[in-house]
């Protein structure tokens, strides 16, 4: 079967925009990337780094901010690691175990998910807050129950 030459011309245009938009939207599909919250809380030091991943497509101005148990003061430095991560210390008087964390977006939640890493001397925690949920009860640890 021959194609008619205005078929071949169509063709030729049509397959290098449809091979563009199938890559376009494979290069979109890191979009449902979630926000990654580490914590670390060293034993014996009073010191609680914090380390917030944002993925690509988020602006750094829509990051949430960080709340912490009343006896945790922020450092009084902040570090921003452009398109990467946004990292503060934090000195806290007490451990997190059996504390809300929570999450505020000062210019609207974005609808992603976060996946909270708390790392402490007695053994490390992972909980997914689904988009929407803003806070995580730190689980007691076992000497404390």
């Amino acid at each position: 079967m021959t194609q008619h030459p205005a078929q071949r011309h169509a063709a030729r245009i049509w397959q290098p925009l449809l091979l563009g938009l199938c890559l376009w939207g494979n290069a979109l599909a890191h979009d449902g990337l979630p926000l990654v919250l580490q914590i670390h809380q060293s034993a014996g030091n009073p010191i609680i780094r914090v380390t917030l991943h944002i993925p690509p497509t988020l602006s750094p101005a829509m990051a949430p901010e960080l709340s912490l148990p009343e006896d945790c003061v922020p450092g009084p430095t902040a570090r921003d690691i452009p398109g990467i991560a946004l990292r503060r210390d934090y000195r806290c008087s007490s451990s997190l175990a059996g504390n809300l964390i929570g999450l505020h977006y000062p210019h609207g939640n974005p609808g992603r998910a976060t996946l909270v890493r708390l790392a402490t001397p007695r053994g490390q925690f992972t909980h997914l807050l689904q988009p929407g949920e803003d806070s995580w009860l730190a689980p007691l640890l076992s000497s404390q129950v």
